[in-house]
């Protein structure tokens, strides 16, 4: 499966970029021109997305020039990668807050939270992560307040699928096809099917007891087709940075920022099913953490991340894989690159 999408990921890495470059000569060559503004703020918005979403799942990419091979960053490079995606996000916020676009605007500023939450994250992965507590994130706390309190609710930036936008391969490999499926500590798998994977929600909530009701939301907004919604960044992202920033600079406990916003989070699903910190129940602050980073965070492809930094390890992972030799390898730049970039030794591409 990685060695198939890479290709893909290499091209958006590239049309990214492309996409920045030619419009920053439009709008360069045409002052004033709202719609040329637009376009170079949307594309500097999915170029740092892109680069973001490859700096947190890769070890390794290499930046090539269509036909042209790129070397590779090598794996200290990537937080250079988390860089580039922060200043192309700094941009897209900019230009749309300059256009009065106050809507991409959020979506920009949600991305650009995220970036700088996992750009902290990279820096306690590498070079080798060991377990520890709470980060603090002070780059993303204006962001994740302004989204909070520009959009409300529950809140999501998502991408979205449909027949004529195309298949999200994701959602069909899960979906229609069955060849991935959900965790079975998440979801009991009853699919797969023409009409889809269906399930039963297995995780239990460690504070009510029962089903966690954000894994069923979860389930449902998956659907059972090839169309699924991905959620890049969201209001619950957005609440679970000011959380942990909060234990991570010594708040915590009961009346806290972070009792706040975990509970905030809860009543979107529950409203009766709220944390209270002052009565000494079971569920500790960090525990309470790692639940929530876990149920509101799926698919966004943060998962690893967590596992590493906490420790936490999945029973079909092998003793001798490099998830458990080397806590915070991430994908490596895979065989089908290494067979084509003459700057890479296809002979030691491990």
């Amino acid at each position: 499966f990685t060695d198939g999408a890479f290709p893909n990921l290499g091209q958006a890495v590239w049309m990214g970029q492309n996409a920045v470059d030619i419009l920053t000569e439009h709008v360069a060559n045409n002052p004033g021109n709202d719609d040329f503004a637009t376009d170079l703020a949307r594309a500097q918005m999915f170029n740092g997305l892109i680069l973001m979403v490859t700096g947190e799942i890769q070890e390794d990419m290499t930046f090539s020039d269509k036909q042209e091979d790129g070397a590779p960053v090598g794996p200290a490079g990537m937080a250079a990668v988390l860089d580039r995606a922060i200043t192309n996000l700094d941009a897209a916020v900019a230009g749309f807050a300059a256009l009065g676009d106050s809507d991409r605007e959020m979506n920009a500023r949600a991305l650009r939270a995220r970036a700088h939450m996992s750009r902290a994250i990279w820096d306690e992965l590498n070079p080798t992560a060991t377990v520890g507590g709470p980060i603090a994130y002070p780059a993303a706390l204006a962001d994740a307040n302004a989204v909070i309190a520009g959009t409300g609710g529950d809140w999501q930036f998502n991408l979205s699928y449909s027949e004529s936008s195309g298949s999200c391969g994701m959602c069909s490999n899960v979906n229609s096809r069955g060849e991935n499926q959900w965790d079975v500590s998440l979801v009991e798998n009853t699919g797969p099917g023409a009409t889809g994977r269906t399930g039963v929600v297995t995780l239990i909530d460690p504070h009510t007891g029962a089903p966690d009701l954000s894994v069923a939301r979860a389930l449902a907004q998956w659907g059972d087709d090839q169309y699924g919604d991905l959620t890049i960044s969201s209001v619950r992202l957005m609440r679970l940075i000011l959380a942990e920033n909060d234990l991570a600079t010594g708040g915590g406990g009961a009346g806290s920022v972070f009792e706040t916003q975990i509970n905030a989070i809860r009543d979107l699903d529950d409203s009766s099913a709220g944390y209270d910190f002052t009565s000494g129940g079971a569920v500790s602050d960090v525990a309470a953490l790692q639940h929530a980073r876990r149920v509101h965070t799926l698919h966004m492809g943060l998962r690893l991340q967590d596992m590493y930094r906490w420790g936490i390890t999945d029973p079909l992972w092998q003793s001798g894989g490099q998830a458990v030799t080397n806590p915070g390898e991430m994908l490596p730049i895979t065989i089908i690159e290494c067979r084509a970039n003459s700057l890479i030794d296809a002979s030691t591409c491990s």
